[in-house]
């Protein structure tokens, strides 16, 4: 199925014509949100483009991918290493400092960072769910990764995103007006 396609089955199931950019924003949201719940192999990749050195510290900032949306197992991979990294919390890198064998993800910066010392240079391995791209009104005659099965959920994923932002929507006007 397109984008179009997609589009337009959501629109029947809510029997309502939108915005094209508000409904491809809500296909988005809905694929990103499935990709990662479902945890197919189609939208997992692996990173292996990036090295560590001895001399790198904790604050020495290694790049995400650019269609990074979200590591999975929050395990990272040293090449030769039976162990992986186990993934820390930003906020909790400094706890961790001492005990080696973690990596943390800086969101904002787009970088990931290891506490961990190398004695050498070695390969990072960085599993994670790519996102594809994004559905627009100018790529609305492309295809999403996956089978037709799964576009056909996307659209009941938004058709169900959609009626809970009008329930929430109804509560809190029928609040104000009291």
């Amino acid at each position: 199925m397109t984008h179009a396609a997609i589009k337009a089955l959501f629109e029947n199931i809510i029997d309502d014509k939108l915005d094209d950019a508000f409904t491809y924003d809500l296909l988005n949201m809905t694929g990103d949100t499935a990709m990662m719940d479902l945890e197919l192999d189609i939208f997992k990749k692996m990173d292996s483009t990036l090295t560590a050195a001895s001399g790198d510290i904790y604050t020495t900032a290694k790049a995400l991918p650019s269609d990074f949306l979200a590591p999975i197992g929050g395990k990272l991979w040293l090449e030769g290493d039976s162990q992986p990294l186990e993934q820390v919390r930003f906020e909790d890198r400094e706890a961790w400092r001492p005990g080696g064998r973690k990596w943390y993800i800086d969101y904002r910066g787009a970088n990931f960072y290891l506490i961990h010392k190398v004695g050498s240079t070695t390969t990072l391995h960085l599993p994670y769910f790519g996102k594809p791209t994004d559905a627009t009104v100018s790529n609305a005659s492309s295809s999403p990764p996956g089978p037709n099965s799964l576009h056909r959920y996307y659209a009941v994923l938004m058709a169900e995103m959609y009626f809970a932002g009008l329930e929430g929507d109804d509560v809190a006007r029928s609040l104000s007006q009291e």
